[in-house]
């Protein structure tokens, strides 16, 4: 496991490759999460159709088949090689 800098992490969900990581949730519990930003690694259903521009760091994950964000704090993501 090696952490990231969020830009990099950023530039790693937008890669040819799905990217596990933990992430730790409000409640300071923590689990692995497998995202991506290539769309071509996400069902066509789950597609963005209007993508926002927010402050939170979005991906889509594929474990849950559903989008999901990081909150806009977050400086570093713990990447599982």
């Amino acid at each position: 496991m090696s952490k990231i800098a969020i830009v990099e992490f950023e530039k790693m969900l937008k890669g040819d490759k799905a990217v596990t990581f933990e992430l730790v949730k409000k409640d300071s519990t923590s689990r692995v999460a497998v995202g991506t930003l290539n769309e071509s690694l996400m069902p066509a259903a789950s597609l963005p159709k209007n993508p926002k521009v927010t402050k939170n760091v979005n991906f889509f994950d594929l474990d849950i088949k559903s989008w999901r964000s990081l909150p806009s704090d977050v400086k570093e993501v713990n990447v599982i090689d």
